[in-house]
């Protein structure tokens, strides 16, 4: 769930975010009915990871797989 609360200065500006410190900051809009902070108490999702990087990191994963396995055949196992 959202919650909006409109702030005057910079004092209730820091004192809204201490009262609610229990929620995540997610949005600050300074529009022409006011100033106003967004919190919410649902985790912040972070954004998905472009493929690209996500086949580099599979790719590092199985190159130390692979020298893992290497290092069991050619050094003898246990």
């Amino acid at each position: 769930m959202r919650y909006r609360y409109q702030y005057t200065d910079e004092a209730s500006k820091q004192s809204l975010i201490l009262e609610h410190a229990d929620k995540n900051l997610v949005e600050q809009q300074n529009i022409q009915e006011g100033d106003f902070l967004v919190f919410a108490d649902e985790p912040i999702s972070t954004p998905p990871q472009p493929l690209e990087q996500e086949i580099a990191d599979l790719k590092a994963q199985l190159a130390l797989v692979q020298t893992a396995l290497d290092d069991l055949i050619l050094g003898g196992g246990l």
